[in-house]
């Protein structure tokens, strides 16, 4: 449904488990080949995805770096000119053709979300969205 041949890459089985079941082909990262892929989108939120996806993109190819880190790290930007890679950086899309896909069921998040935790329970919320196995935590606001 992408028209590409597309693999999300990963670490955690748990989190990859939620794709397979959407029919979307899984890997682990640390058994990727380098150099192996045209494009990589980054979206890890960690220096080891950033890393990686250094390392198994083309000579030539794309990264797309979807990711902040919480750290200034350094990133060898000797691979980006030895392989003459192309970076990107995406921090957010259109909003609004997103939100309607999502109204229309075109896209199913649901299976995003790990947790839905109350205003109430914040603290708790953050606690739980720390943890390696979640993807994303909800805090409901009421309106009273």
């Amino acid at each position: 449904f992408t028209g590409c041949r597309l693999i999300l890459l990963g670490k955690h089985e748990k989190k990859l488990t939620v794709f397979e079941k959407k029919g979307i082909r899984t890997g682990y990262a640390d058994n990727m080949k380098e150099r192996e892929f045209d494009i990589v989108v980054d979206c890890s939120g960690s220096q080891a995805g950033t890393d990686t996806a250094l390392s198994i993109v083309r000579p030539g190819g794309r990264v797309i770096l979807k990711t902040t880190l919480a750290d200034r790290r350094s990133v060898d930007l000797n691979s980006v000119v030895i392989h003459e890679l192309t970076l990107t950086g995406s921090r957010c899309g259109p909003f609004p053709p997103a939100i309607k896909a999502i109204e229309y069921g075109k896209v199913d998040v649901t299976c995003l979300v790990s947790g839905l935790f109350c205003l109430e329970d914040g603290v708790k919320a953050f606690d739980y969205a720390s943890r390696k196995d979640v993807l994303k935590v909800i805090i409901k606001v009421d309106r009273r």
